[in-house]
């Protein structure tokens, strides 16, 4: 979710490779903004049906707490499909079609872009265990891991986190952890992929204003040059609810992110969700 370009000091270990500088657009739903200044692929919005209008700009949209609190209105009242957007797929995947995390790590927290990078890992992981934490699941931290985030000799290191839950409504199960075919179908996790940061760019206006002014940018670009979130449901939990509730896991790990972190959700034609972008809980729709 950063805004313009800065020359990058002698010092600055990431070479600056975007181009383009950024402004808020009001003409433009915020979640586009966020997805501008994280310089992913320009995103139009759609037209915001009168009946969906307030729930849009009302308090929010709640896919269903794990917790089974509603303090917003519930995904299940509403016919998102009008929101989808068509857009041409070809062989490549775009970066729009991958589920992401879009940050700007202050530059006051981390001295140097590896330093940002670990601050990032370091802060998704207490959303996802205090998410849990708050709603009382079981959880199994596998770890991190660091891989080259290389294929043909193309990529950079990523570091990598794996968190197994537990979730009777989501036919997930813990005492099936250890990993053997026979307990793979009741396995469910929650995992995310931090490449490097893309550079240090001035703090975009959409977020309270550092010292500094400048944050490390982490986008979600190509195959290898993204920051990946991925929720692995039960396979007993049926294809027709598997959406709705890695979106409802997002959700309430997103509302223990701060506002600098932003998980980006690709929409899905076959389920009727559209895109959609997480902030501090709250659902952003790519609307106007």
């Amino acid at each position: 979710m950063l805004a313009g370009i800065l020359g990058l000091s002698g010092c600055m270990a990431v070479q600056d490779v975007i181009l383009g500088n950024y402004s808020y657009d009001p003409t433009r739903s915020k979640a586009a903004n966020i997805t501008d200044a994280g310089k992913m692929t320009v995103l139009k919005d759609a037209e915001v049906p009168p009946a969906l209008r307030p729930f849009i700009d009302g308090p929010g949209l709640d896919w269903g707490a794990i917790d089974g609190a509603q303090a917003w209105p519930n995904y299940a009242m509403l016919d998102l499909t009008p929101l989808l957007i068509g857009m041409g797929y070809g062989f490549h995947v775009e970066n729009y079609q991958r589920d992401a995390i879009l940050a700007w790590v202050p530059s006051e927290l981390a001295a140097t872009p590896q330093e940002a990078q670990r601050k990032l890992v370091d802060t998704i992981t207490r959303g996802f265990t205090e998410a849990f934490d708050r709603a009382g699941m079981r959880y199994v931290d596998r770890g991190t891991y660091e891989s080259d985030g290389e294929i043909f000799g193309i990529g950079d290191p990523n570091i990598n986190k794996v968190i197994l839950f537990e979730s009777h409504e989501m036919g997930c199960d813990l005492a099936g952890a250890p990993l053997v075919e026979e307990n793979f179908k009741r396995l469910c996790s929650i995992s995310f992929s931090v490449h490097k940061a893309a550079g240090l760019y001035p703090t975009p206006d959409f977020l309270h204003a550092n010292p500094s002014g400048q944050s490390y940018l982490f986008s979600n670009w190509g195959d290898f040059d993204g920051n990946r979130v991925r929720v692995n449901l039960s396979l007993t939990a049926g294809d027709s609810g598997i959406k709705p509730r890695k979106m409802q896991v997002l959700q309430r790990v997103s509302a223990e992110l701060p506002e600098w972190v932003a998980i980006y959700v690709a929409q899905d034609e076959r389920n009727g969700t559209p895109r959609v972008l997480f902030s501090q809980g709250r659902s952003m729709f790519f609307v106007r």
